[in-house]
Formats: C-alpha cells, sequence, structure tokens
C-alpha cells in the first residue's frame, strides 16, 4: 500500500519538477509576463492576506471560485510576492492532472500510459502557455480527472462504498464551485 503512494508522490514530483524546468524562461520573467487577469486575481488574493474582506469570488467573474488564487499563499510564503508565486500553482495542478490521467490511462490501456504522459509533458505552445498562466484551467481539468477516477470507483463497487460515493461528490460540488461551467462536464459522465 504504502509503496504505490511512495511511487505516485515521487512521479508526481518529478513531473513537477520536469515541468517547472520546462517553464523557467516564463518563471524568470513571470513579473512581465502577469497577465491582466492575473494580476486583479492576485492584488484580491493579497488584499484578503493583509485583512481585506472575505470573498468566495473574483471581482472580474462570478463563475469560478478564488481555489486557484488560494493555492499560490504557499509559494507567497517561500518565494516572496511576486509573479512567480502566483504563476507555480497551475504548474502543480498540471503535474497532478497529468498524473491523474497516467492512472485513467494504466486502467484503460497499460501499455500507452507512459506515452501519454511524456506527450502531455511536452506539449503543444498553446497548452504550455495555459499550464504557465493562473486561470484555474489546470484545477478544473485535475478536478475532472478526479471525478472521472471516483466515478469508475463507485461502479466498480455499485455504491457501497461510502467513501468513494462521498469523494465523487465533492469532488462534482468542489468542480462546480471552481468554475460553474464544469457541469457540463459533470452533466456528460452523468449521461
Amino acid at each position: 500500500k504504502y509503496k504505490g503512494i511512495t511511487i505516485n508522490l515521487f512521479g508526481g514530483l518529478i513531473i513537477f519538477f520536469i515541468l517547472v524546468a520546462l517553464r523557467l524562461p516564463v518563471l524568470f520573467n513571470a513579473d512581465q509576463l502577469l497577465g491582466a487577469d492575473e494580476g486583479i486575481a492576485a492584488y484580491q488574493i493579497l488584499d484578503l492576506l493583509r485583512g481585506g474582506p472575505l470573498f468566495f469570488y473574483y471581482d472580474v467573474g462570478r463563475y469560478f471560485g478564488i481555489v486557484n488564487g488560494l493555492a499560490a499563499i504557499p509559494f507567497f510564503w517561500i518565494f516572496g510576492i511576486g509573479g512567480l508565486a502566483f504563476k507555480l500553482p497551475p504548474i502543480l495542478f498540471y503535474a497532478l492532472y497529468v498524473l491523474s490521467t497516467y492512472w485513467i490511462v494504466r486502467q484503460v490501456r497499460p501499455q500507452a500510459a507512459l506515452t501519454v504522459v511524456l506527450l502531455m509533458i511536452f506539449t503543444s505552445p498553446s497548452i504550455f502557455w495555459i499550464t504557465a498562466t493562473n486561470w484555474g484551467v489546470c484545477l478544473i481539468c485535475l478536478l475532472g480527472n478526479l471525478i472521472f477516477l471516483s466515478f469508475i470507483k463507485v461502479n466498480e463497487t455499485a455504491g457501497s462504498n461510502v467513501l468513494y460515493t462521498f469523494l465523487l461528490g465533492f469532488f462534482v460540488g468542489f468542480a462546480i464551485y471552481t468554475f460553474t461551467y464544469s457541469i457540463v462536464f459533470i452533466g456528460s459522465i452523468i449521461i
């Protein structure tokens, strides 16, 4: 049991560090490459940290929660306040997304799992930029995979395992809070 957890933790860390290494030019220039939406979100999170009013959605849009911004707080403590700290959470979420995709592919087609991981690490420029921008896209992709994995486990146990059923409900609710339009994905799983 612990061997599998250790291997997955080690694999996730390796994926994260490879992704960070590939995005070093963006991370070194993070302050200059911080987009307008990211800047507003970072400002609101910093205002919250400084004792500002509690909020659950950004001012720029009421359809996505602040989880992606809150995930930057530990990086603010480690690296200081700046663009670098705000751009690291999507890379972490993408690393976890790659790892969770590996779990799914390993169940469906085990011989293709490593190839999928490599294709997701060495990806197209558009995905490269999305994974270096803290818009919450990587988090919602990760939650989509976790919903799918939970759904598979609930089906395998015919709903008899309360933990898997709880996790499915939790991930669905968390995904809807994180990005309201994820309800379309959730609806497609139900169908």
